[in-house]
C-alpha cells in the first residue's frame, strides 16, 4: 500500500503524463514542449522536471502510459 505522499506523487505524476496526452492531442506533437505541458498541468516547469527530466524522458513516459492503457481496454 501506497504512502499518502507517494499515493499524491503519483496522481502528479500522472496529471502531467495527461497534460502531455491532450497538448499532443489538441495541438499536435510539434507543440509538445516542457512549457506547453507544464501551462497545461497547472505546475512549474521545475516542477515538471522533478518528474521528467528531459522532453525525451517525458515522450517515453507518455508512450509507455498509452501503451498501458490501451492493454488494459484489450483485457
Amino acid at each position: 500500500m501506497l504512502s499518502p505522499r507517494a499515493r499524491a506523487a503519483s496522481h502528479r505524476r500522472q496529471r502531467l503524463l495527461d497534460a502531455a496526452a491532450a497538448v499532443v492531442i489538441q495541438k499536435g506533437a510539434v507543440a509538445l514542449t516542457l512549457d506547453a505541458v507544464s501551462d497545461a498541468a497547472n505546475v512549474s516547469k521545475g516542477g515538471l522536471l522533478y518528474y521528467f527530466d528531459s522532453k525525451n524522458t517525458l515522450l517515453e513516459a507518455v508512450a509507455d502510459n498509452l501503451a498501458e492503457q490501451l492493454q488494459l481496454e484489450v483485457e
